[in-house]
């Protein structure tokens, strides 16, 4: 997946994002990436908050010092983790990321290209045919 987004954003002319292991895969104490994904899988469906985890909502998940945050979360059920993870980034890269909407507000596409975040946490759980997947990214 990082490959997949780096290669996104060096079509932009933007520099790669740094794999964080600790945000990627959490702490004794944060859930991070990977455990907001497999938080989403138990709970069968997506989403960024949730009274029900709130150790996994975000920016609670983020294991990082930071000042800005943003997170992507999908799940893609196309067959295999592979073509998933492809689709969910085309279907992510397909909103609108002009300078002007990106300006007003972040969406998957707009956080995938941002210049304001330089580290990347990744956290990719496939269970049941389901690829849950979340991107958490910090300066």
């Amino acid at each position: 997946m990082l490959s997949m987004i780096n290669n996104t954003r060096a079509q932009y002319g933007l520099p790669a994002y740094t794999l964080n292991a600790t945000q990627a895969n959490g702490t004794g104490s944060c859930v991070g990436s990977y455990g907001h994904s497999t938080a989403m899988a138990r709970s069968g469906v997506i989403w960024h908050t949730n009274v029900s985890y709130p150790r996994a909502s975000f920016p609670r998940d983020i294991c990082l010092s930071f000042s800005a945050a943003g997170e992507n979360v999908g799940m893609g059920g196309y067959g295999n983790e592979i073509t998933d993870l492809q689709r969910l980034l085309s279907n992510m890269m397909s909103e609108p990321h002009d300078a002007t909407t990106c300006s007003r507000t972040y969406n998957h596409a707009c956080n995938i290209l941002s210049r304001n975040f330089h580290r990347i946490g990744i956290g990719i759980y496939y269970s049941n045919n389901r690829t849950w997947l979340t991107e958490d990214f910090t300066n």
